[in-house]
């Protein structure tokens, strides 16, 4: 079974937006992940963005490095499933087995489930 989701990204530099962009009120969850080395510099940041997108939405994601801003545009257009689900599945239930340690006036001694029951 294959289950295909089909995004739109549209990348918009300064006022080059060809059209206009209908954003839809959410927010994203957005952080950052810096590698140090051992002196303590920064080697790598790594940034994500996490957000719920139902179909026909649009995520609006706005970036700031240095004097420039890039707006990107994610739109959530269609989900299609290429393969259906035609069998049923059984999952076995692992057999097992269970032994208890009895303290029994100060002596241990093994027993089984079935003599040794919490009542």
């Amino acid at each position: 079974m294959g289950i295909f989701l089909t995004v739109s990204v549209i990348r918009v530099m300064g006022s080059a937006l060809g059209g206009e962009i209908h954003c839809t009120r959410m927010s994203a969850i957005q952080g950052d992940v810096q590698a140090m080395d051992d002196s303590g510099r920064r080697v790598d940041t790594k940034s994500s963005s996490v957000a719920e997108l139902t179909l026909k939405e649009t995520l609006c994601l706005n970036f700031t490095e240095s004097s420039s801003s890039q707006l990107h545009a994610i739109e959530f257009v269609r989900m299609e499933q290429h393969f259906p689900v035609l069998a049923a599945y059984k999952f076995a239930i692992p057999q097992m087995s269970s032994s208890c340690i009895c303290d029994c006036a100060g002596a241990e001694q093994y027993c089984s489930v079935e003599t040794h029951r919490y009542k």
